[in-house]
Parts: C-alpha cells; sequence; structure tokens
C-alpha cells in the first residue's frame, strides 16, 4: 500500500519474506519506482532497518551468476525516434 518516507508516500510495492530468524529476515522487495535510498528509507519507516542490500535485477535485466568484480555486455533495445 505504500510507506510514508520523508519525501511522501512511496507507489506500493510487492514484499516478500525469504528466509527468518528470531533476530533477522531476508526479504524480497519489488519496488515501481526508484527513489534515493528507497528501500533502506521504507524499512526504517516500519521498523526493520536495513542491513545489507542485494539489487538482483532492474527491469528486465537480471544479475543473474553474476560474482561481485564481474561483468557482462549487454545490447540496449532499440527506441523509436520522437516525433
Amino acid at each position: 500500500q505504500g510507506v510514508y518516507v520523508t519525501d511522501g508516500k512511496t507507489a506500493p510495492c510487492r514484499v516478500r519474506v525469504r528466509a527468518q530468524t528470531e533476530k533477522n529476515a531476508l526479504v524480497q522487495i519489488a519496488l515501481r519506482e526508484g527513489r534515493n535510498r528507497q528501500v533502506r528509507r521504507m524499512t526504517a519507516a516500519v521498523g526493520h532497518p536495513t542491513l545489507r542490500l542485494i539489487r538482483e535485477k532492474i527491469g528486465e535485466w537480471e544479475l543473474g551468476e553474476l560474482q561481485p568484480g564481474e561483468w557482462m555486455e549487454v545490447k540496449c533495445p532499440q527506441r523509436k525516434p520522437y516525433e
């Protein structure tokens, strides 16, 4: 439903708990917008500050099996020129 942070209410997002211990939880969050430090501010606003953050996917591009320090070349989709 969205969370109120310093610059207003965020757009709704999907959250799934992947693993949980007595003190910590591993959650997967799918955002619809990309505000500055949004995940950290959202989790802090609900009383569960972010300790570690890993981005797995941006739009259609997924991290997949890439390890820290590795990279791969991607082709950007062709955009239609402005008319």
